[in-house]
């Protein structure tokens, strides 16, 4: 009986060296940070902001001034030493440095559009912090408040007629 269970013992240990599989496993997946949405205050990607029929003398004033409310949701905290920033840059016309470094151009020539972030300015093209959103909380929201006002080195020059200009917004923690 012994040499039986000597034999069954055998068999097993040589089937299990000759018997074993050999598997491969790849493992992969992807490392994001939390995605944070930003809209209009209607609720949309796309932020118009209508000037109307400005009048030329007003150029420069709080008369020809508009608020533009962005509401920002992310779906999760900052990451660790992360902070919330955005990056405005001109998609039309480009940068009017004249009057400085947050001023888009316009379609007409001379007039520009000034962005404020409260008494900031909103610098194009360069990562800025973003005001007014805490980010340590589960999911982080709120409104991100600018200021667009029409501007001039030269309101004698400026020519009355339809004005345009774009800009992108991005955000993103870094």
């Amino acid at each position: 009986m012994n040499r039986y269970k000597l034999a069954v013992l055998a068999g097993t240990l040589l089937w299990s060296i000759w018997g074993y599989a050999d598997v491969h496993i790849n493992i992969t997946g992807t490392l994001r940070e939390p995605i944070c949405t930003v809209t209009g205050a209607d609720g949309n990607t796309t932020v118009n902001v209508f000037f109307g029929k400005a009048k030329i003398r007003d150029v420069g004033s709080e008369k020809v001034e508009k608020s533009i409310q962005l509401k920002i949701k992310c779906e999760s905290m900052a990451p660790n030493n992360k902070v919330l920033k955005m990056k405005m840059s001109p998609t039309y016309n480009g940068v009017m440095n004249t009057l400085g470094d947050h001023v888009l151009k316009t379609s007409i020539d001379g007039l520009g559009i000034a962005l404020m972030q409260g008494k900031d300015p909103v610098v194009l093209n360069n990562w800025l912090p973003v005001n007014g959103i805490d980010t340590s909380t589960g999911e982080p929201a709120g409104d991100v408040i600018l200021t667009a006002r029409l501007v001039s080195p030269n309101i004698r020059a400026l020519k009355a007629g339809e004005f345009r200009s774009s800009a992108s917004l991005v955000m993103n923690y870094q």
